[in-house]
Order: C-alpha cells, then structure tokens, then sequence
C-alpha cells in the first residue's frame, strides 16, 4: 500500500493512508451490511479534512486472507480531485461468513474509537467484500 501511495504522489495526487486498528462488520435489518473499521484520532481528522464531496468515486476492493482474517485495502480514487484514500483493514472470516449467502449494498465507514466517522462510503453491491469466503 505505500508503494501505491508513494506512486500516486509522485504523480502529483493528494493521498489519505489509512490503517485501521479494529474492524467488524454487522447489519442492521433493512440497512446495508456494514464494514466499519476504527482509526486513529489524527487519521480520522485527516480524512475528514480531505472529505468526498459527493463528487463520483470509484473504490477498488482487494484482499488477503491470513489466518481466518479478511486484510482489505480499499482504493478509492476521486478523479474530480487528484485525490487517493486507502484504507487497509481486516475482519475476521467467522464473521464475514453470516453474510456469504445474501445479496445487497454494502457500506465502509471509518471512525474513531469515540465515533468521530472520517469516511462512509456506499457500494451498490457487497460482493467484492465477501468474493471466494463460501
């Protein structure tokens, strides 16, 4: 990930490296299935200080898997602004296994520990985050 990082400045982007402390996933009924993923403090403010202001994103998912723990980097990339987000974070497969079966949207949200969020993020399909678990 920081090869990327070091790439994407050099080509003159602005880039939020992000390495969560925590993550998990629920879902509320109704809601989209949830990857939250806890940072911290200063991380947060500085996502929150490069804030997606709507403008169209695309977010790449990729993925590892160690040890029953899924280790995520999400790219997101705002094409409007020359700016890069990753966000590299893992949730362990026992609980990505209770959503295998479903179809739907997915959400990211970054926070901090006392809940401050930095970034949310809505994907219209959770696929990517639960590819190859079943």
């Amino acid at each position: 990930m920081r090869t990327k990082a070091a790439a994407y400045r050099e080509a003159g982007d602005t880039v939020v490296e992000v390495f969560a402390d925590f993550g998990a996933v629920r879902q509320q009924s109704d809601q989209p299935m949830t990857l939250s993923f806890t940072a911290p403090d200063d991380t947060v403010d500085e996502l929150r200080d490069h804030s997606v202001d709507g403008s169209p994103l695309e977010t790449e998912v990729q993925y590892v898997d160690i040890e029953g723990t899924r280790l995520y980097v999400l790219e997101v990339n705002d094409k409007g602004a020359d700016r890069r987000l990753l966000v590299a974070g893992g949730v362990d497969h026992q609980s990505l296994s209770n959503y295998t079966d479903t179809t739907g949207a997915a959400r990211t949200v970054v926070r901090s520990a006392t809940g401050t969020v930095g970034l949310d993020l809505h994907h219209a399909d959770r696929s990517p985050f639960l590819a190859d678990l079943g």
